[in-house]
């Protein structure tokens, strides 16, 4: 649901999202003020992707930071 995306997104802070029309429209208001890569040709075509790869160094990333992340609500039921 996206009340759900929103607190994960809200939670986990990310510096970087990559979404496409779908998730744009299920974050709604959770991406203001975050920066995006769109995964989808239309926003692609407005100018919206970067013309090169991110530099990862320019966001404070080095190979240690690789992550495969699953959000669980744990014990708490939240």
């Amino acid at each position: 649901p996206c009340e759900r995306l929103g607190l994960v997104v809200g939670e986990a802070e990310p510096r970087l999202l990559q979404v496409d029309e779908t998730g744009r429209a299920a974050l709604g208001d959770a991406l203001s003020g975050r920066k995006t890569i769109a995964l989808d040709e239309a926003q692609m075509a407005n100018g919206s992707h970067p013309d090169s790869d991110i530099d990862p160094t320019a966001l404070g990333l080095t190979p240690r930071n690789l992550a495969y992340v699953i959000y669980t609500s744990g014990s708490t039921g939240t």
